[in-house]
């Protein structure tokens, strides 16, 4: 099956060269090979001109994967400028380490709270976990409060379970830590 397409392309290819009539794009081998008066001289010409066909598709295919390495340019322009956005967004980000009735605080800012721990050996100061609940449930405005905690708050449910604490001072038993969300 092979060598009648073969023979095939080849009948083709004569007749393109030889006539130019077979309706195929090889009809211009007609004119490419015009001048030349000898049987050899065509056959010459004919690989002449499939050489330059080659080196043309040859041409093609570099374009072809030059514009795809652009296109992974674009890319990963793309992505970096994503990048740089959210890089600019944590850059707005603002910690603070103080009690958090003084904080000034947005009805648009997320809140992270990480209290002392309702249960656990210190108290730090006698933390008031009732003042607590009530700022975070009626004063403070931002509409998004998480609140980091071993045990579920009142008004709260656990948007992620970090799984078992454990550090060198830990000893007694091992609780989840809790990622809580208020909800109001």
């Amino acid at each position: 099956m092979p060598e009648q397409k073969n023979e095939e392309e080849k009948l083709l290819l004569t007749k393109a060269i030889f006539y130019g009539n077979t309706g195929t794009e090889f009809d211009q081998l007609y004119s490419y090979s015009l001048n030349a008066n000898t049987i050899s001289e065509k056959y010459r010409l004919f690989h002449k001109w499939r050489l330059e066909q080659l080196e043309q598709l040859e041409r093609i295919q570099q374009l072809e994967q030059l514009e795809r390495i652009q296109q992974l340019e674009r890319i990963q322009q793309l992505k970096q400028l994503q990048q740089l956005k959210q890089l600019d967004q944590l850059q707005q980000l603002e910690y603070s380490v103080k009690d958090y009735r003084e904080l000034v605080i947005d009805a648009d800012d997320v809140v992270y709270c990480d209290p002392p721990y309702v249960g656990t050996q210190y108290d730090y100061g006698g933390f008031d976990y009732k003042a607590f609940e009530n700022w975070y449930l009626h004063e403070c405005p931002a509409k998004e409060i998480y609140i980091s905690e071993y045990t579920k708050l009142p008004y709260t449910e656990v948007a992620f379970n970090f799984g078992k604490k454990t550090n060198f001072r830990s000893t007694g038993k091992c609780r989840d830590e809790l990622l809580l969300r208020v909800i109001r």
